[in-house]
């Protein structure tokens, strides 16, 4: 930065200063003023240091006393005008200084002697691909990025969870217990004996990683690390709901086989000819929730499982009279459903995959059908090292856990009849 522009910005801050000195500003708002010309400062020096190397031309006449970055006195007297706007609590630094190269009507040159256009100069870095982070570095852009996602979280939520101190951590159950005898007079009983199992946790790693240019980051007006983070747990979450439910046992799911693949959940099949999601009755909602031990029933979080629209389809069931069948307009949300409440979740079969024989939708208590070991909770890390070269960050997360069933008959699935 010349001496020249460093007293310049300066001067900005103490022009401000002065000003705050003779008015009257509630304390607070003077803070934020104060900060907001240090963020000016700090700002404009960070977007300086692209200039060296990079000149005007056109744009009007050049004043050949002049000995600026701009072309005349003009210009740059415009260009502070558009700084000074950012002093503004609301202001946004780095924005105004990009939308004061490309509105300045200014053909760029580069130390090679190449032309380039000032929206063109600003958008040059990695972030000019649309799609791989481009749209965070628009020459006019919201700091709150349109995020219209599916809510997931449902297996985290409702599991039983058990902090593991080692790899592997087993957890005893009662597999069957005694028999009773009724022997004759003088006759000994029949020994038996108590029957248990385990349930054995083994932690896996569950990985997600990312690059990104430190360009992007410092460019971006929206907070990406906050985004990285909420798209992060977003995934983690939606994999566990998928591998808590979908599960086959193979390695796409982390070697969880969930309940709709596990052998030990009872399958009741709706009526012949009922082929499809939406041909879901209340009878098949009953024979559903009567498929599990009354011991399930009573648990607190006993519930159907289901996605969206399927949970749209039952909310529009009507009795005899034609009024809804479980839930009325003027009664409160979640849905119930003969008792108990309706839990959607977006990694389930939704009414566009129906098809036969395909279970779909269930119930009872995740809580007593499934145990989440974690032994290392969801950490984020970031490393300037990885991509030295490329100037670009790593952020890596890798939580470690796993997702095991411990009683099947804590949960039942419907599926649709045979063609």
């Amino acid at each position: 930065m010349t001496p020249e522009l460093q007293s310049a910005i300066e001067n900005i801050g103490g022009r401000v200063k002065s000003i705050l000195d003779t008015v009257e500003v509630e304390s607070g708002k003077r803070k934020a003023l104060e900060q907001a010309v240090a963020s000016l400062r700090d700002g404009v020096e960070r977007f300086t240091k692209q200039l060296p190397g990079v000149r005007g031309s056109g744009g009007g006449e050049r004043d050949s006393e002049f000995g600026g970055f701009w072309p005349n006195a003009e210009r740059a007297a415009e260009f502070g005008r558009s700084v000074l706007a950012a002093a503004h609590p609301n202001g946004d630094v780095r924005r105004v200084c990009a939308e004061a190269l490309i509105t300045s009507s200014l053909t760029l040159r580069t130390v090679k002697g190449q032309f380039v256009k000032g929206e063109d100069y600003v958008k040059a870095m990695a972030g000019g691909v649309d799609t791989a982070g481009g749209y965070l570095v628009a020459d006019e852009l919201s700091k709150t990025i349109i995020r219209h996602v599916e809510e997931f979280g449902v297996a985290r939520k409702r599991l039983t969870k058990a902090p593991m101190s080692t790899e592997r951590m087993a957890w005893p159950k009662r597999a069957d217990g005694f028999t009773v005898y009724y022997p004759d007079e003088g006759v000994a009983p029949t020994a038996s004996d108590l029957t248990l199992a385990k349930v054995t946790l083994t932690a896996k790693k569950w990985a997600i990683l990312t690059f990104f240019s430190k360009e992007l980051e410092e460019d971006s007006v929206i907070a990406l690390g906050e985004l990285i983070g909420l798209e992060v747990a977003l995934a983690l979450s939606q994999a566990e709901d998928t591998n808590t439910f979908l599960g086959d046992g193979t390695a796409a799911y982390a070697g969880i086989t969930g309940v709709f693949g596990s052998a030990n959940v009872a399958v009741v099949t709706m009526g012949a000819g009922d082929v499809t999601f939406d041909a879901v009755t209340y009878d098949d909602l009953i024979d559903l929730k009567r498929a599990v031990p009354s011991w399930v029933r009573r648990l607190p979080d006993c519930a159907y499982y289901m996605s969206p629209d399927l949970a749209g389809i039952c909310e529009k069931m009507k009795d005899g009279e034609g009024l809804p069948m479980f839930q009325r307009p003027t009664e409160a949300f979640p849905l119930r459903v003969a008792g108990h409440e309706v839990v959607e979740s977006s990694v389930l079969p939704d009414n566009t995959e129906s098809d036969v024989s395909t279970k779909f939708l269930a119930f009872g208590s995740l809580f007593a059908w499934g145990i989440l070991g974690i032994r290392r909770a969801m950490t984020l890390e970031r490393s300037s090292e990885v991509k030295w070269l490329e100037d670009q960050i790593a952020v890596k997360v890798v939580p470690r856990q796993d997702i095991q069933e411990a009683v099947g008959e804590a949960m039942a699935v419907l599926k649709t009849a045979a063609a």
